[in-house]
């Protein structure tokens, strides 16, 4: 009954947290990752860039997406957030070939052959 109580009290201190992630010029960026730091508990923002995520005020949220640098925000009393994440490494060049043949000289990098075989 203590260990119930002890868990209810910790779920019942957490709040819900709204919030809207935008890259560097506004707009929203759909897709980006808010985890709750230290959990494996997180949401992905929607077309818009909005999130709900369950946190106390004591915990720290941490915004990703890819090409951008991760940037960590403290929850607080807050219950609306607005996150503007700032241009990172950006990606050279990405190659995915769905079908197709490529010949080990002309091709540099790794690869992986996958059948419709079932092992």
């Amino acid at each position: 009954m203590l260990l119930f109580t002890a868990s209810l009290s910790t779920v019942l201190a957490q709040s819900r947290v709204d919030g809207k992630v935008y890259d560097e010029s506004g707009e929203p960026l759909p897709g980006a990752t808010v985890v709750v730091k230290g959990t494996t508990f997180g949401v992905a923002t929607d077309f818009d860039g909005n999130f709900q995520i369950n946190a106390d005020a004591s915990q720290t949220l941490v915004v990703s997406y890819i090409g951008y640098k991760s940037q960590e925000v403290s929850v607080g009393n807050q219950s609306s957030l607005e996150i503007f994440l700032e241009l990172g490494n950006q990606l050279d060049e990405v190659v995915v070939t769905g079908f197709g043949r490529e010949s080990k000289k002309s091709f540099a990098g790794a690869a992986k052959v996958v059948t419709g075989r079932k092992y």
